[in-house]
């Protein structure tokens, strides 16, 4: 995609930077694939699987760091469940 002006991001990411946790990614993953962006805190994350403000904090300042030589940024989903809006 290189040139192309088109940009690469996964939707979640793990709070582990090593060892074994299947089914998470851990950030630096993303970065060595070229993944420019990560986006967290989505409604359905929060509700679905009980993630809390401090726990999506902690992943924020893993891509951070973990994806800093890789240039990856977070966007940070800060909106209401669909119940809520209605």
């Amino acid at each position: 995609l290189e040139g192309t002006g088109i940009k690469v991001g996964a939707q979640n990411v793990g709070t582990e930077t090593k060892g074994a946790f299947t089914g998470e990614v851990a950030p630096s993953m993303l970065a060595s694939l070229g993944c420019d962006y990560v986006m967290l805190g989505h409604s359905e994350r929060r509700s679905l699987y009980d993630e809390s403000d401090a726990l999506i904090n902690e992943k924020v300042s893993l891509v951070l760091e973990e994806g800093k030589t890789g240039g990856m940024g977070v966007i940070l989903c800060v909106g209401e469940t669909e119940e809520e809006y209605e």
